[in-house]
């Protein structure tokens, strides 16, 4: 049981004095009535003190995040995989692996305390590696380049590129063997304060999945005492190269295996255009505007109000997989609101920062049933990423932001997922 600062004020007064003090305190008219009331004043500030101290320990450690880690099993050829898992003081649980950096779990409370599980996952390591080419990426770090790019193919300092074609006819998320399913070295954790961070590292070696340049990648994961997630990237390279990092989680902040999914929930994304596309889902060109459109969300409207629209955007993706362009202000390095979700029923908030420019919305428009994942199979609207990201297919749009990165130079992305309750 739990005890308050007045309960440990109590324990150390009731404790008895020490065997020297009662031996004093039995010396009597020797050692003075005067000097055995000393004695008991300063042995009760002495256990005062202590108990404050005590107190004051006991409260910072309830309030400290941490973090631990077990054994998650061995890929195919042979790397050792561990399970790490995040806790705030106030609720919220992060769990993730070295492989992939894969968020398999988060835990957000509700109005009433109650936690659950907010993202798609799957039980076991064995569970994410039968998948092969056929992941739908559940909860991953994305790279090199997130999204698509168009038939494979860039060019870059006057040379021509050629990458793996796994969504054809495009490339997608990195290619074949993308970040998603590397082993991350996860480097010591460290503890700060109110937060706790894990810092994975990646080396992608030149010419991987067909792209130039050593690329040296660190990912932090950090969750703040204020139920904050934040990602933080960060890479450099040797060659010209261009790059798009992301995370791919899926949430349902109903819980997952909630049987409406996400078209109950309220999603507020903060841009005034979007990127239309073509079947393949590859930028048509410059942005269009929301306004009129199934994709305006810059007011709180539900997920479903709008997906079974007839429009000739929708029926090609089979839902949302867009990308909206995001609204900027001030100084665009540092972190701007960029997407806000509500479940109604339950109250879970999810709010999302980015210094990105874009964030891509997929309503899980391609899972069909096949899959059983933690809370049961997993179906279309069965949950919603927020990539934060570059546009798709940048490097063939010299008009869109730039995703190149040079030697000299440091990539830098901050994202934050901060959970709370809509009361």
């Amino acid at each position: 049981m739990k005890q308050s600062r007045l309960d440990l004020f109590v324990v150390e007064r009731e404790r008895p004095l020490r065997s020297p003090d009662r031996m004093r305190r039995r010396r009597g008219a020797g050692a003075g009535t005067d000097y055995v009331h000393s004695r008991m004043q300063s042995v009760l500030a002495a256990a005062c003190v202590a108990a404050v101290a005590t107190a004051v320990v006991m409260i910072s450690t309830a309030r400290a995040a941490t973090v631990s880690t077990a054994p998650f099993g061995t890929t195919q050829d042979g790397k050792p995989v561990s399970l790490y898992t995040m806790t705030s003081a106030h609720g919220v649980v992060v769990k993730f692996m070295s492989y992939g950096g894969t968020l398999t779990e988060i835990l957000a409370p509700d109005r009433n305390g109650h936690a659950a599980n907010v993202i798609l996952g799957l039980p076991t390591l064995a569970d994410y590696l039968k998948l092969g080419a056929a992941s739908p990426y559940l909860g991953t770090l994305v790279g090199r380049y997130a999204n698509r790019i168009a038939k494979g193919h860039f060019s870059l300092d006057g040379k021509d590129y050629t990458l793996a074609i796994n969504n054809p006819p495009n490339a997608l998320h990195g290619g074949l063997q993308g970040f998603d399913k590397r082993v991350w070295t996860v480097e010591p954790t460290a503890a700060s304060g109110d937060a706790v961070s894990a810092r994975l590292a990646l080396t992608s070696p030149d010419g991987d999945q067909g792209y130039p340049g050593t690329l040296q990648v660190t990912v932090t994961y950090t969750l703040s005492d204020d139920n904050a997630f934040t990602i933080t990237y960060q890479a450099t390279t040797d060659k010209d190269t261009v790059l798009n990092l992301t995370n791919h989680a899926y949430f349902n902040l109903a819980g997952v295996g909630a049987p409406e999914g996400v078209y109950p929930q309220v999603l507020t994304i903060n841009a005034a255009s979007y990127l239309p596309t073509d079947a393949g889902a590859i930028p048509l060109g410059a942005p269009e505007t929301v306004a009129g459109t199934p994709f305006d969300f810059r007011q709180p409207t539900q997920i479903g109000a709008h997906i079974r629209a007839d429009n000739q955007q929708l029926l090609m993706a089979h839902g949302y997989d867009h990308n909206w362009v995001l609204n900027k202000t001030g100084d665009r390095s540092q972190p701007q609101f960029a997407a806000r979700l509500v479940d109604p029923a339950s109250g879970r908030r999810l709010e999302c920062l980015t210094d990105q420019p874009g964030v891509q919305v997929y309503t899980s428009n391609f899972m069909k049933g096949d899959l059983a994942g933690v809370g049961g199979i997993y179906r279309q609207t069965d949950a919603v990423t927020l990539e934060t990201q570059h546009y798709p297919d940048s490097p063939n749009h010299p008009d869109y932001p730039t995703t190149e990165l040079k030697p000299g130079e440091t990539f830098h992305s901050t994202t934050i997922f901060r959970f709370g309750v809509a009361r």
